[in-house]
């Protein structure tokens, strides 16, 4: 991730915006969607971290088919890799 940028998350301008990682696991959310501005996406809040620190995409898509919460998902991958 280029350090020129923050990243911060700022509320989506429209509430029909959805998350692009569940639009790429063929489900679909828009509750609490925050966008990037850095990244031009749209994310899930619990899907931001995940997007940002380029865990395993295909892990996170399964995921997210399977309707595990991902927030849990993402410290248990950081744990298992210290």
């Amino acid at each position: 991730m280029n350090d020129d940028y923050t990243h911060l998350p700022v509320p989506a301008a429209s509430k029909h915006s959805e998350c692009q990682l569940y639009k790429w696991a063929n489900k679909r959310t828009r509750q609490q969607i925050a966008y990037c501005i850095d990244c031009n996406v749209c994310l899930f809040i619990k899907c931001y971290k995940a997007f940002h620190a380029v865990i395993d995409f295909k892990r996170i898509k399964k995921y997210i088919q399977n309707d595990n919460d991902i927030c849990f998902s993402i410290v248990k991958a950081e744990q298992s890799s210290l």
